[in-house]
C-alpha cells in the first residue's frame, strides 16, 4: 500500500506568493525559512531514491 508521508506543509503566504510569482518559496526573496525547510522536506521525501547501500536523498543526488 501507500504509506503517508511523516511531515507537514502548513498554510504560510509565502506559498501563495511565490506562486503568483511563477515561483516557488525557495526562489522567492524575501526568504521564509520556515517555508522552504517544509517544501525541502517533501522534495526528499518524494524523491528518496534506493542506492545499493540504504536511501540517498534528493539534496544529494548527482544530475547527469
Amino acid at each position: 500500500g501507500v504509506e503517508p508521508l511523516p511531515l507537514a506543509v502548513v498554510r504560510r503566504k509565502a506559498f501563495p506568493n511565490a506562486f503568483s510569482n511563477g515561483l516557488s518559496a525557495i526562489e522567492q526573496i524575501p526568504r521564509d525559512p520556515k517555508a522552504i525547510d517544509e517544501l525541502l522536506s517533501v522534495v526528499n521525501a518524494l524523491y528518496a531514491q534506493k542506492v545499493d547501500n540504504g536511501y540517498q536523498d534528493a539534496s544529494r543526488r548527482k544530475a547527469g
